[in-house]
């Protein structure tokens, strides 16, 4: 398995419409084939803070899906004029699984 993890902080007291943002565009990705599962977290000692989670079964499923540019516009459109200062993303493999 393989995941995208962003972090990044949001305008002071827009978290509800952030999530509102992100469970939108999640229903849309999930229709064009995006990711399996998805994750947001928010930050509980910076709330203004959070994680998006994303799920892959492969690394280029993973890959594609970031990399599409029509994909990626389109969460410029929806969610940039929420972000604050830093933005960060990575992109990891699962080494170990433990329920």
């Amino acid at each position: 398995m393989f995941m995208r993890i962003s972090w990044g902080r949001i305008r002071e007291g827009q978290w509800e419409e952030y999530e509102r943002r992100f469970k939108k565009l999640a229903e849309e990705n999930v229709a064009q084939g995006g990711p399996k599962r998805r994750w947001l977290v928010r930050d509980l000692d910076e709330p203004d803070a959070g994680f998006a989670i994303s799920a892959f079964d492969t690394e280029s499923e993973m890959r594609n899906w970031a990399d599409n540019p029509q994909a990626r516009e389109r969460v410029k459109q929806e969610m940039s004029d929420l972000y604050i200062g830093d933005y960060r993303v990575r992109n990891c493999e699962v080494r170990l699984q433990m329920d």
